[in-house]
């Protein structure tokens, strides 16, 4: 344990959020305890697009070469029309080249493997429910559903978008429904997929409704098709995909192949949630992050990845000071400018290509022809590069280099 601080810092939430912060924390040298509320650490459900900020960042964890393996390299974006015209293709490799990092495309569970076996070593309680925390001078009392109440130097609320920790701490409501809805699943490819690897492939369609897929690395193929309905819909069980054939009528992209191939039962449902931007995370020795702090949408594939940054610089604000509470504070004030960033930019691209009518999404493929690549590219470098990460790494090179430097000199001498 990091030298003078007696009881561990304790993390509500063991998603990917709170093993990425458990493990950054424990490689910082400090004590970590995790308090999961479902009855193991397992991931569900589809694929997920590791930005080049994310795989910085996971480099920064030493988690980077199993996700590069496992995964399949996504170099670019490629819009559709609902006839499978190509409307606007848009490359990341400059992006990457800048960042020192690609872009990944891999199923959600293995992203979650990976993580578990890097936090062997940390204490995670799981069937542990954290209904909310008290605090006194020297620390921070986390209270579980079954009266258990452990005591820590830290909490940090990593407990996702209805986060019980940030209800305390900013008693600001739930969060509020982003009105889409999307349908996905992972399926082995097939040579008449008509889908190109490297390519995360966006369908625009008509009304609300839009679609993609991508590969995610073992030959397998993440899809969604996503349209604007109300929360908390049921689909009847063996009438999923009749439903979502209607939905795609007229489609002759893959979408609609895809789906034929998906057995139903692996189709999952998922209701949109996001946060707005705030000003406060913290409770003296408490803090927020990940969706507990700053939920966003998934249209530009920023809510793992700021969830792992998020981990990365509070470990490594906290490992340089000896004051934990105001570097809790430190790290939301370098932390929350960028999530901002994050949420703006997510919002904006996942609202603008849903429009009600048909003629107004012709025009909208039509503007979107008109704009240079350069634009797009430079709207997303900001969001695709973890600056704060890539010092990190550079800083620890030049310690590694000055370390190897002075051993050379030791043996010459």
């Amino acid at each position: 344990m990091k030298s003078g601080i007696k009881k561990p810092i304790l993390i509500a939430g063991g998603g990917i959020g709170g093993l990425s912060a458990a493990i950054a924390l424990r490689q910082a040298g400090f004590d970590v305890e995790v308090y999961e509320r479902a009855s193991a650490i397992r991931e569900v459900g589809a694929g997920v697009t590791l930005m080049s900020n994310a795989l910085t960042a996971l480099t920064c964890l030493g988690l980077d070469q199993r996700i590069r393996d496992a995964g399949d390299h996504l170099d670019r974006t490629e819009f559709q029309n609902t006839r499978g015209g190509i409307i606007k293709k848009v490359t990341f490799t400059e992006i990457e080249r800048e960042c020192g990092s690609p872009s990944i495309g891999v199923v959600r569970p293995e992203l979650m493997a990976t993580l578990h076996e890097a936090a062997t070593d940390i204490p995670i309680h799981t069937n542990s429910r954290c209904v909310g925390y008290k605090q006194t001078r020297d620390e921070v009392v986390l209270r579980l559903e079954d009266g258990r109440e452990i005591r820590g130097s830290l909490l940090i609320g990593a407990d996702g978008v209805w986060s019980t920790i940030r209800a305390q701490v900013l008693n600001d409501g739930e969060p509020y429904y982003g009105g889409a809805t999307s349908w996905r699943a992972v399926i082995e490819s097939d040579p008449d997929d008509e889908i190109l690897r490297g390519s995360v492939f966006i369908v625009l369609g008509h009304s609300t409704m839009r679609g993609g897929g991508w590969y995610v690395g073992r030959n397998q193929i993440s899809w969604f098709f996503g349209i604007n309905t109300p929360a908390g819909g049921v689909d009847e069980a063996g009438k999923l995909k009749s439903v979502l054939r209607k939905h795609l009528k007229g489609w002759s992209g893959p979408i609609s192949r895809l789906l034929e191939r998906t057995p139903e039962e692996k189709i999952l449902r998922t209701d949109t949630y996001a946060r707005n931007p705030v000003k406060k995370w913290g409770d003296v020795r408490v803090t927020l992050m990940g969706d507990a702090a700053h939920a966003m949408g998934n249209a530009i594939g920023q809510g793992a990845a700021q969830a792992i940054e998020d981990a990365v610089i509070l470990a490594d604000t906290l490992a340089a000071t000896d004051d934990l509470i105001a570097g809790l504070r430190r790290y939301e004030d370098r932390r929350m400018p960028r999530t901002h960033l994050a949420q703006m930019a997510t919002r904006a691209s996942g609202s603008a290509p849903q429009l009600e009518k048909r003629y107004l999404a012709w025009y909208r493929d039509l503007k979107l022809r008109r704009v240079p690549e350069e634009v797009f590219i430079n709207g997303w470098r900001e969001v695709m590069t973890f600056r704060d990460g890539i010092a990190i790494l550079q800083s620890r090179k030049s310690r590694a280099d000055l370390a190897g430097y002075g051993k050379v000199e030791h043996f010459h001498a």
